[in-house]
């Protein structure tokens, strides 16, 4: 997902390289196992975006998502109608 959703794949520093050539650890591929699985619950259910805090900013429609839980990057929603 982060390779999808970032430009790593177009940046050319040491960061982004270490990024598209590594592995994500094992903990983590079993984990996304299991949210997809829906042995566990999403902790931001109704978020459908994520952005950096101090980098993305909301727009259009975007409000916080409510999570259930500490994030280290900033969810969104779309405000209801």
């Amino acid at each position: 997902m982060l390779r999808a959703y970032s430009t790593f794949d177009r940046t050319h520093t040491p960061r982004a390289e270490r990024i598209r050539t590594s592995k994500p650890p094992i903990v983590l591929v079993e984990l996304a196992g299991r949210l997809l699985a829906g042995e566990l619950a999403d902790p931001c259910p109704r978020a459908l975006h994520w952005g950096g805090r101090g980098i993305d900013a909301p727009h259009g429609r975007m409000v916080p998502a409510a999570c259930s839980q500490p994030t280290a990057n900033r969810f969104y929603a779309l405000a209801r109608r």
